[in-house]
């Protein structure tokens, strides 16, 4: 390894990663000071350089010389691209504002990093441009990050698991409860009650199950197959599958006609769709004491597809909102659930490349939104769509 020229690890903005060789540095050449090399800069604590336009270095602190394990004169008056081991449309793809900043790991002496280049342009008397880069060591965010991830995928295969394995003795319970329901002639009134609890609570528990295992399944899908969406088929859909909790809590469902189309995978935005229409069923109208009312309506800004499920239920506080989307997020104690549904929801529609959101406040009902990425235009449509599936997902049924 050369201590002065080390190795470079390059990240690309696809994600693949390049390594450079080290290069013969350049003769120095010292340009004129500015006055951007003040005391001050050369005092941070963080890694700063001032290059030029072109991208050769005019200043270095020396917190940036001691990250790059570079003497000054090997910096100074150098090619940023050169001290780092770069391509250099990097380097001016951020000095013309096309992207602000950039990654990369650094291999020297002092060890393995990984830092990230932040630009500032700084406009210079006479018309002279130049830019003040920060260089920012990332690694322990980086680790973390992994961390993280690698902590998420033993959770969701230990919830997979869990959920497999309960399913068989789930379904011999609830077969049972249901055959002494339907012939226990002989059983006492308060046996028969106690049966019909054994099946309800059965039946809750295999729709968490069920929950569990698309929660799981989400981060082991690798190919998702996109499609134009008619949304106002899906809704139907929905309809028909919660026409039992519409009827038990006699509500209203009004839907906009001719929602406009998003892309994304049908299967998943019905339980997304599914999981808003009966949070809005269960909940509007509740305090008020009227019938649920629900609104469901849609519209395209800019690249995105906005869809809206609107109840008329008492609203949330400003400290419920921020608990949404986090798991076990309840706010009726009366009302028991497993708080996997909205962390279901995030997750989905993250993964289709949409966002999600509500609105409220006391009084005034609550809205839940998500975006959905617009259908590309036809040319398009082949690169977007992927035919392969790895996992049949089962969409869990919703239970009164």
């Amino acid at each position: 390894m050369n201590p002065t020229h080390p190795t470079r690890i390059h990240t690309m903005a696809d994600g693949t990663k390049t390594q450079t060789a080290p290069l013969p540095p350049l003769p120095v050449r010292r340009p004129a000071r500015t006055n951007h090399t003040d005391g001050l800069f050369h005092a941070m604590t963080l890694p700063g350089m001032v290059i030029t336009n072109e991208g050769i270095v005019l200043d270095a602190n020396t917190a940036a010389l001691r990250l790059l394990n570079q003497p000054a004169v090997r910096v100074i008056g150098q090619p940023l691209s050169r001290i780092l081991n770069v391509d250099s449309e990097a380097i001016q793809s951020c000095c013309t504002g096309k992207v602000p900043s950039f990654e990369l790991t650094l291999d020297n002496m002092r060890g393995i990093y990984t830092i990230q280049l932040n630009f500032n342009r700084i406009e210079g008397g006479e018309g002279n441009l130049t830019h003040l880069v920060y260089l920012q060591d990332i690694s322990e965010r980086k680790r973390i990050e992994q961390a993280r991830e690698d902590l998420i995928m033993q959770l969701e295969a230990y919830a997979s698991t869990i959920a497999h394995d309960l399913k068989a003795p789930l379904a011999t319970l609830m077969g049972f409860a249901s055959l002494l329901e339907v012939s226990g002639g002989s059983l006492r009134e308060d046996q028969k009650h106690y049966a019909h609890l054994i099946s309800k609570v059965s039946s809750k528990m295999s729709t968490l199950v069920d929950d569990l295992l698309l929660f799981a399944s989400l981060q082991n899908l690798s190919h998702i197959p996109l499609t134009a969406l008619d949304m106002n088929t899906l809704i139907d859909d929905v309809r028909e599958r919660l026409q039992s909790l519409v009827d038990y809590h006699h509500a209203t469902l009004r839907v906009a006609p001719d929602l406009p189309s998003a892309q994304g995978y049908a299967p998943w935005v019905e339980v997304v769709l599914a999981n808003y229409i009966s949070n809005a069923i269960k909940y509007g109208g509740v305090y008020t004491g009227a019938q649920p009312q629900v609104a469901i309506s849609g519209d395209v800004a800019g690249e995105q597809v906005y869809y809206w499920v609107h109840d008329n239920g008492a609203g949330l506080s400003a400290e419920q909102r921020d608990m949404l989307f986090k798991q076990s997020a309840r706010f009726d104690p009366s009302r028991r659930g497993h708080g996997l549904g909205l962390l279901i929801v995030q997750r989905i529609v993250e993964r289709l490349g949409g966002t999600v959101g509500v609105s409220s406040e006391p009084g005034t009902g609550t809205t839940f939104w998500f975006t959905l990425p617009l259908v590309p235009q036809a040319d398009d449509t082949a690169t977007a769509t992927v035919t392969k599936i790895d996992t049949v997902m089962e969409i869990p049924a919703v239970t009164v």
